[in-house]
């Protein structure tokens, strides 16, 4: 939208649905579900959850790739609204890759949407405070009981594999959630108790994610409230060979809203909160004060890995899908167990370790545990182009590709190649 056409669209956006649509529409080739909460995060319509668990109970026997989306700050449910837009695109992307797997699941797509946009037209910029407020309301609220309805479907449907195949391979039904902005913040204070409890187990057990991977991505909330999660994985001090990623939160290094907007309304916010200047011994001076104003991206301290791309890679990559290019999950496999024997080779991985994507991007570690399985990535503008780029190929492609490295089996086809690389230059 245009700074003129903000300029005129001005009005009031009720603490009401906008969804005018089904609970959950079945046509085509993914169903989607939107599932709307009020400012104290209530359902809007209560019935949506049984129309949920009656579709859950359909797909009993049935395997899903469930997709969960969050919005973000100044969003809604809306027909028209560019994160629905885009998340419709997401999940045609995910069906027609899942069209060549060998054994393709059903794309189901979870819309959680929340009054994200209560002013129109600039006039919203002023509706920060309001907004992260309304945000953790959501967070604390009936949010939970779907994400552990979906979980438990998951749960539920993974316990009894109908084929050998499906317990080498975790070929099940699979649960991917993700949350921008403050759908971060709803996200992440959501499932936070249970990421925390999965860390606190005995060192030599494997870290279990919610799901199957929680990512957050340009996450708006302060990195005070990540701490506690922080603090439990200095404290566990290590992870079991093997261990593979639960969680991902990546920010974009050219995000204004959460670099300068964000720090800017915390400063306002916690001018009567009270900081400790040296906090705990093993964090920089000043690091509650900075975790207070700042997200959990835009610390150094907190950063673990580094995404990058080369220029244009998400021209090139649009280029080669049009020219009838697509992953070879083929390649992809042989290519995990390549990275795994160079980097993993003893069981747990090296510092400085790198990952290449099909989609052209290459995740580098740089501080920490190699085998931290809690990501905190700093992503370069050719991944991510501000607070809103999130939908580009090469990070869409990158986020595809993390999530099948979790379910990989062991290969034992000789390797052919090291990395593919079907996106020339990219």
């Amino acid at each position: 939208m245009s700074l003129l056409s903000e300029l005129y669209d001005i009005g009031w956006e009720p603490n009401a649905p906008r969804w005018t649509g089904p609970t959950i529409d079945t046509q085509g080739s993914y169903d989607l579900a939107v599932i709307e909460f009020d400012d104290q995060g209530w359902y809007h319509d209560p019935t949506v959850q049984d129309n949920l668990a009656r579709y859950l109970r359909d797909k009993q026997d049935e395997r899903l790739t469930i997709i969960v989306f969050v919005h973000g700050w100044r969003h809604n449910a809306c027909e028209g609204d560019a994160n629905l837009t885009q998340f419709r695109s997401l999940l045609q992307d995910a069906a027609d890759n899942e069209a060549y797997t060998p054994s393709p699941r059903r794309v189901f797509g979870v819309y959680l949407a929340w009054r994200g946009l209560s002013l129109r037209g600039l006039l919203s910029y002023g509706t920060f405070w309001t907004r992260k407020n309304a945000a953790f309301r959501v967070a604390v609220g009936s949010v939970r009981e779907v994400l552990a309805s979906l979980r438990r479907h998951q749960r539920d449907c993974n316990a009894f594999p109908r084929t050998e195949e499906d317990v080498e391979s975790g070929n099940g039904t699979r649960l991917v959630l993700a949350g921008h902005s403050f759908g971060g913040l709803i996200l992440f204070s959501a499932v936070a108790e249970y990421l925390i409890d999965s860390v606190v187990r005995p060192r030599r057990k494997v870290v279990r994610p919610f799901g199957d991977l929680v990512i957050l991505v340009n996450p708006a909330f302060e990195a005070t409230r990540f701490q506690p999660l922080a603090t439990a994985i200095l404290a566990r001090g290590g992870f079991a060979a093997g261990q593979r990623v639960c969680f991902v939160a990546v920010t974009a290094q050219n995000d204004q809203a959460t670099r300068v907007a964000f720090p800017l309304g915390r400063w306002f916010g916690s001018r009567f909160e009270s900081i400790r200047r040296e906090a705990y011994p093993k964090l920089p001076p000043r690091a509650q004060r900075d975790a207070n104003l700042n997200t959990v991206g835009h610390l150094p301290w907190l950063t673990t890995h580094r995404l990058t791309a080369q220029d244009s890679a998400n021209a090139k990559v649009l280029e080669a899908f049009e020219k009838g290019w697509r992953p070879s999950f083929v390649e992809e496999d042989r290519a995990f167990e390549a990275f795994n024997d160079l980097w993993r080779s003893e069981g747990s991985l090296q510092p400085g370790w790198r990952r290449h994507y099909t989609s052209g991007a290459s995740l580098e570690h740089i501080a920490g545990d190699p085998d931290n399985p809690f990501w905190v990535v700093e992503a370069s503008r050719e991944v991510i182009d501000g607070h809103n780029g999130i939908f580009g190929p090469v990070f869409l492609g990158f986020l595809r590709q993390v999530c099948d490295d979790r379910v990989r089996r062991k290969l034992t086809v000789p390797l052919s190649v090291k990395q593919p690389a079907p996106v020339e230059g990219a």
